[in-house]
């Protein structure tokens, strides 16, 4: 947590994006986040998504073979 502290997951869930598979939309839910999300590059990677950072704008591509399932833009 951004104030040092820690916090334990409550329980487990499934993320509703569309595209995933079941396997890489398993999360653990932690009821102090519940206004953020963080999602696991290496639970995605290990699922076989590829994951690719913009260094100069802060977009983020999520990618399985040669198709984009999603894509995030940093608010500027």
């Amino acid at each position: 947590m951004p104030t040092g502290n820690t916090a334990n997951a409550s329980e487990k869930g499934l993320m509703t994006e569309n595209g995933l598979t079941e396997e890489a939309r398993e999360v653990d839910v932690l009821p102090d986040l519940k206004h953020n999300s963080l999602i696991t590059v290496s639970k995605l990677s290990d699922t076989g998504y590829t994951t690719v950072f913009q260094p100069n704008d802060g977009d983020v591509w999520l990618c399985t073979g040669r198709m984009t399932l999603w894509y995030m833009s940093r608010r500027k």
